[in-house]
């Protein structure tokens, strides 16, 4: 027998060896779901999901339980974007309470891209972790302490974009904030507010600019000399990495409208 021909045959031997203790396992772990089946026969779903999530997570969901009305509602919100499936299962748990999916949350985040505000906002905002750690209720007001909601005031009528930094973007240096803003034939707004990572900024000099661009694209806007609008903000070097940035425009009249959050990453 030749040395390659040896080694060919230790390679097969090896493989073979693998694929074995491979389909042990398998057997082994499916002689655990049967088992685990059996004793669950006659459960219904959410006994058997509860059992398979375990005893964190069973608890959790029973504070949830009698903290929020059976009939109430709640912003739904995933703490971890690769774990939809465990907020699923959060909901369909807590019905017949009402679960509006509200976004996904990380860290100080409490502002989703997707949220979408309402006039009558829900009284509690349940949190999803996933597996390893209890589901969270808190009120809304709890939740939303220290970020920039002023609540039951925003218009959304009030058209506005937020250019710069675009979401997802790498900035370097000193960041442009920018981007325009109109209610209709209203003059625009008369205040602007800047958050970064929640919390508020000093713009410095903000500089109120035509946006005859915007005008040609949406004529209903009609006089756009002071729609557009542009600040910079400066970060020490420490705070490099990714941040996100929210701008509130207040109008004269106590409306308001929210442009962001967009998340980007800043280096100096």
């Amino acid at each position: 027998m030749t040395l390659k021909s040896f080694g060919s045959r230790l390679v097969l031997v090896g493989l073979g060896v693998y694929l074995l203790v491979g389909c042990l396992r398998q057997v082994s772990t499916a002689a655990e779901w049967i088992r685990a089946g059996v004793a669950g026969m006659g459960d219904d779903p959410v006994t058997m999901r509860r059992r398979a999530l375990g005893a964190v997570y069973t608890a959790g969901i029973e504070g949830i339980e009698r903290a929020i009305p059976r009939l109430g509602s709640y912003w739904a919100v995933d703490a971890d974007p690769g774990l939809r499936r465990e907020l699923s299962w959060v909901r369909y748990d807590l019905a017949p309470r009402k679960g509006i999916y509200w976004g996904k949350i990380r860290g100080h985040r409490r502002l989703p891209e997707s949220f979408s505000p309402q006039a009558d906002p829900p009284d509690y905002v349940v949190i999803s972790y996933g597996p390893e750690r209890s589901p969270e209720a808190m009120t809304s007001d709890d939740f939303f302490r220290g970020a920039p909601h002023p609540r039951g005031r925003e218009d959304i009528a009030i058209l506005g974009s937020l250019d710069t930094p675009a979401a997802s973007s790498t900035v370097n240096g000193p960041i442009l904030v920018s981007g325009w803003s109109q209610g209709g034939q209203d003059p625009g707004f008369s205040s602007l507010y800047v958050y970064l990572d929640l919390k508020e900024v000093d713009p410095g000099i903000l500089e109120r600019y035509p946006r005859p661009d915007v005008a040609a694209a949406i004529p209903s806007m009609g006089n756009t000399d002071r729609a557009g609008f542009r600040a910079r903000l400066s970060l020490p070097s420490g705070q490099q990495g990714e941040h996100d940035l929210l701008v509130i425009l207040q109008t004269g009249d106590g409306r308001y409208r929210r442009l962001g959050p967009n998340v980007f990453r800043w280096t100096p």
